[in-house]
């Protein structure tokens, strides 16, 4: 291994991943080459427009969406929320709003 290398396993383990944290990754090109990529791992998004809606479509949905906050409130996958695709559609008559600001995390 050359002097510059980082070896992955001797970092330390956090406990927790925060708003302001990012997962860094790897990716096989098919090529015998690698990509190195840095992954969000959440996003703040503003309802613009459209509400009130049980749905809500957006291209970081692409990712799997465990959990959502608003309004003081989380709404977990299968309990509270489905996601087809890059759609979250809420359950139980819930409905997102004009302006309503929530917190997509993976």
């Amino acid at each position: 291994m050359a002097g510059n290398d980082i070896r992955i396993k001797d970092k330390p383990v956090s406990s927790d991943i925060g708003g302001s944290d990012y997962l860094l990754g790897t990716r096989d090109n098919g090529n015998g080459t690698f990509s190195d990529y840095r992954y969000q791992n959440n996003k703040k998004i503003t309802i613009a427009s459209g509400a009130p809606s049980a749905t809500l479509t957006d291209p970081f949905f692409s990712n799997s969406i465990k959990k959502i906050f608003t309004n003081n409130q989380v709404y977990i996958i299968d309990a509270d929320f489905t996601q087809t695709g890059t759609t979250i559609t809420l359950l139980n008559g819930m409905t997102f709003n004009n302006t309503q600001v929530l917190i997509a995390e993976l």
